[in-house]
């Protein structure tokens, strides 16, 4: 197996402008400004909430769901925002809701799908006094519970002697909800159940809705974190658990039929098992490509705590086209770091986000399993939102590709609240190719600090120039080479600028540069 290992650098450029061709990588993983403040949202909800899983409505509304704590309880807790992050008004009339679920001692949302009709399915568990059980909301589209989902709006299913907890739903196409968790006989055991569209759970998966898987995985089930529905119907689950062949836990992915049995043609038996590292493998997430292999992401211990990858091949078996064995690992400044959440882009690459030292972390990979170093230079970037101890849970993508990724934020000291951050996948366009045949982009604008523009092909011997509003030079800089130049605010207050780049006595381009406090 071929290790990565990344290195999060600091750079500090002084002067006016900076050339350097290797900043005309780092095209895509800034945070997107237009979203919540400087590209952040922070909500607290109550007296402390947490995030772990995220959705994308059909109208590009997020919808953030997880759990909060009022001091005495803690409750399903669910945040719908607008495209720019603010909390949309039309939900529960200040964009969130809280839903205190059974003897209300302990409630918390693991995993959010949206319905072809915008009902937010919220799964999660709950706590009725002795033990943890399967639980389900429904939510129309205004927040209020749907009465038509078991009459409240709640589903409880109690399996097992012991604890049953949901951490991943889907929904199939014809509307049915599939979930996917662990419940305890002797050991912990993988369990799907399948719901009517009413909430009722479906008698024709595994005669009685449920299926538990606890033959062929070895000595328990740690945890069941992703679900994922194949377009021919079948069910994929991932999760972490002790094989018969070694005393540390693996990835172990299962494939059902659409009827609740285990798919032989999956790995022969339905289970793959995969070790990673050298101790404690985290399976996380999984995905589906569009060719069929499936992608798994977490995280594993090979002397420090790194991000991991696998893919098989859509009949089981690891995929050597993957990193040469079909496994990835990566390592982060040589201190601990976790994937929590994978989503791919239309072009096949790999979003995965977690946590690091630096706090919310986003890595992006190529179809092969290499880093993309187009992604912010290395492929990694960390945001602290209120400090490093930011943890990403979940990540989608929109359909303008920008990354949206959520989970928790807190102060060093304080108290957690639901956090998202937005970021850019490509720099924004604000001129096209000139009589030269260079093509210029400048990203971002509107700017606060610095910006940088982007030359198709490199310049020689070129000038920039800053005006004002009125055409008089504030800034003329001279002899630029290269094909970035990045450009400090310095002592310019927030308005509107022309610059104008020029090479060989030809203009170039002519742009307005927006700054912002």
């Amino acid at each position: 197996m071929n290790n990565i290992f990344f290195f999060v650098r600091t750079a500090f450029i002084s002067g006016i402008c900076f050339i350097s061709s290797y900043m005309s990588q780092a095209q895509s993983g800034s945070l997107d400004i237009s979203f919540g403040t400087g590209g952040m949202v922070s909500t607290l909800i109550q007296s402390s909430a947490w995030a772990s899983s995220l959705a994308i409505q059909a109208d590009g509304k997020l919808v953030t769901v997880g759990a909060s704590e009022n001091g005495t309880s803690i409750n399903f807790a669910v945040a719908r925002y607008n495209q720019d992050g603010s909390l949309d008004n039309s939900f529960d009339s200040d964009g969130l809701v809280t839903t205190a679920i059974g003897a209300g001692l302990s409630a918390s949302a693991h995993s959010v799908a949206i319905q072809s009709d915008g009902k937010i399915v919220v799964a999660g568990t709950s706590h009725n006094g002795t033990y943890k059980t399967f639980t389900l909301v429904r939510y129309n589209t205004d927040g209020s519970p749907d009465h038509s989902f078991n009459s409240t709006g709640i589903v409880i299913t109690a399996i097992g002697l012991k604890d049953s907890e949901i951490y991943a739903v889907a929904i199939q196409s014809d509307g049915k909800i599939v979930v996917a968790g662990i419940s305890r006989f002797i050991k912990n055991q993988f369990t799907l159940a399948r719901y009517n569209i009413d909430g009722s759970l479906d008698n024709s998966f595994d005669t009685d809705g449920i299926a538990t898987t606890s033959e062929g995985i070895g000595n328990g089930v740690l945890n069941v974190k992703s679900l994922v529905l194949q377009t021919d119907g079948k069910i994929v689950v991932g999760g972490t658990c002790f094989s018969s062949s070694v005393s540390y836990p693996n990835f172990v992915v299962l494939r059902y039929n659409s009827i609740g049995s285990l798919d032989s043609s999956f790995d022969a038996d339905g289970i793959a098992f995969t070790k990673v590292g050298d101790v404690n493998d985290q399976l996380s997430s999984l995905a589906i490509q569009s060719d069929g292999k499936i992608l798994l992401a977490g995280y594993t211990n090979e002397g420090v705590q790194k991000i991991a990858l696998v893919r098989y091949h859509s009949v089981g078996g690891l995929d050597s086209s993957f990193n040469d064995d079909g496994i990835v690992t990566t390592a982060i400044e040589f201190k601990n770091a976790s994937s929590h959440a994978m989503a791919l882009q239309a072009d096949g690459k790999i979003i995965v986000a977690g946590k690091s030292a630096g706090g919310f972390t986003i890595m992006r990979y190529n179809i092969n399993g290499n880093p993309d170093s187009s992604f912010d230079a290395d492929g990694i970037v960390t945001t602290q939102i209120k400090s490093n101890l930011d943890h990403a849970k979940a990540v989608v993508i929109q359909s303008d590709g920008k990354i949206v990724a959520a989970g928790y934020c807190m102060p060093t000291f304080g108290y957690s609240s639901f956090a998202l951050a937005r970021y850019n996948t490509e720099p924004t366009k604000v001129s096209t190719a000139n009589k030269k045949g260079i093509e210029i982009n400048i990203y971002p604008n509107p700017f606060a600090g610095m910006t940088t523009l982007y030359a198709g092909e490199p310049l020689y011997n070129a000038t920039l120039t800053i005006h004002n509003c009125y055409g008089q030079v504030l800034r003329k800089i001279e002899h630029i080479s290269g094909q970035a130049i990045v450009v400090k605010r310095d002592d310019l207050p927030s308005g509107m600028y022309i610059l104008r780049l020029s090479q060989d006595s030809n203009i170039i381009t002519t742009n307005k540069l927006v700054i912002i406090d």
